[in-house]
């Protein structure tokens, strides 16, 4: 179950997905594409994410799973194909809704799926499971620009197409070739209280905290499509940049088993905290250390953990604030809120570089969010930490 849920991450985002910034690279070269209409191609991606992050969700929850996620590989495949065939046509602006429920299911599916058969780690399950996202990274985004380099662009997307089909049909052949334990599911809705939970009340003070806790992550995992275009603009080639994203990648695995692991022995948002410092100093270091390769490389690595907090975050804090049955609900609304956030970051990154020639005010503005999303997250955290106190104190004073 966990290698299926891994193989289908990786199919889902790690090939071509985690790919994108090479090939945006090589393909604005070869056609002489702006930085503004590349960021336009993201910020439709997000747009369209936003527009359909709630809706994919719940049809996620009410149809064939299998199918649906099989569904889901072949749209995001098609939609690179697209490429192929019109780069520099009107279909530059149809491919990003293609590949667009990357952002909502890549963050909904495998959480859901593993829950049941990890009732007493799902946090360390799930961290594992969706860090194959950034071991697709590492290895294809060297692959993919050793493709680039030898065989052209066009081919080297057909190639990671195949690929991803074949990761995606093992995967969730691996993942359905049985239905969980009854007596594993009956355990896990239980313990969560899915039989008596009606979802926790939501006030408007919880809403906006959450939305904030998410901002960061949101804003700078927009900004890894743009890491290999800023390391060519500081001089180096486009195999240093590949490199550079692959760090990146190593720090999307770090980041979520660190994450998965954090949030089972100590809670949801002080892993929060930790996950979101990494990714502030890393911003500053992509910033700071840029004549440095070895501080560049880790600055890299750290900023990595951005996938932390945009993905695996989302369901957990999700269940985290508003309960099991809230939590399915203000999941794809979260997703959705990232998606616009994502737009508008990655059409104003794009702006920016046009204004500034420069990648440095971006990730200056990235730091700044993780700061604010630590806040947020220290009030969250704070504010429950109160609600715990108090009712340990209630249980005292009525004991006597």
């Amino acid at each position: 179950m966990l290698v299926g849920a891994a193989l289908f991450q990786c199919a889902l985002i790690g090939v071509l997905m985690n790919s994108t910034g090479v090939f945006l690279a090589q393909i604005r070269m070869d056609l002489g594409l702006s930085m503004t209409r590349v960021s336009v191609h993201n910020t439709i991606r997000s747009i369209a994410g936003a527009l359909g992050g709630a809706f994919l969700v719940r049809m996620f929850f009410r149809t064939h799973k299998a199918k649906f996620m099989m569904g889901t590989i072949l749209v995001i495949v098609l939609g690179y194909l697209l490429l192929i065939i019109g780069a520099d046509t009107w279909l530059w602006y149809v491919v990003p809704v293609f590949v667009s429920p990357t952002a909502s299911i890549g963050i909904i599916a495998v959480p859901y799926i593993l829950n049941p058969w990890f009732p007493e780690n799902v946090g360390a399950a799930t961290g594992l499971a969706l860090a194959f996202s950034g071991v697709g990274g590492i290895v294809f985004n060297p692959v993919a620009a050793f493709l680039i380099e030898k065989l052209g662009w066009r081919m080297a997307i057909l190639i990671l197409g195949a690929v991803t089909i074949v990761f995606a049909l093992i995967g969730i052949g691996l993942i359905f070739r049985r239905k969980p334990p009854r007596e594993v599911e009956a355990e896990q809705e239980e313990k969560i209280g899915i039989r008596k939970e009606k979802g926790r009340s939501c006030t408007k003070k919880t809403f906006l905290l959450c939305c904030i806790c998410m901002l960061g992550g949101g804003i700078c995992t927009q900004l890894v499509n743009y890491i290999s275009m800023y390391i060519e603009s500081i001089g180096y080639s486009l195999t240093v940049g590949a490199i550079m994203t692959s760090f990146v990648m190593a720090g999307n695995i770090g980041g979520k088993l660190l994450f998965g692991i954090l949030s089972d022995l100590a809670g949801v948002w002080k892993a929060m905290l930790f996950g979101l410092l990494c990714v502030a100093v890393g911003a500053m270091g992509l910033v700071m250390a840029r004549e440095q390769p070895l501080l560049l490389s880790a600055a890299a690595l750290l900023y990595g953990s951005c996938y932390a907090i945009s993905t695996i975050a989302v369901s957990r804090c999700c269940i985290k604030a508003y309960g099991a049955e809230g939590g399915k609900a203000y999941s794809g609304i979260h997703t959705s809120i990232n998606s616009a956030v994502g737009a508008l970051s990655s059409f104003g990154a794009g702006a920016l570089f046009d204004m500034t020639e420069s990648f440095t005010p971006i990730f200056l503005i990235g730091a700044t969010a993780c700061v604010l999303s630590i806040l947020a997250v220290a009030m969250i955290n704070r504010g429950n930490s109160s609600k715990i106190s108090s009712k340990i104190y209630a249980k005292k004073l009525k004991s006597c």
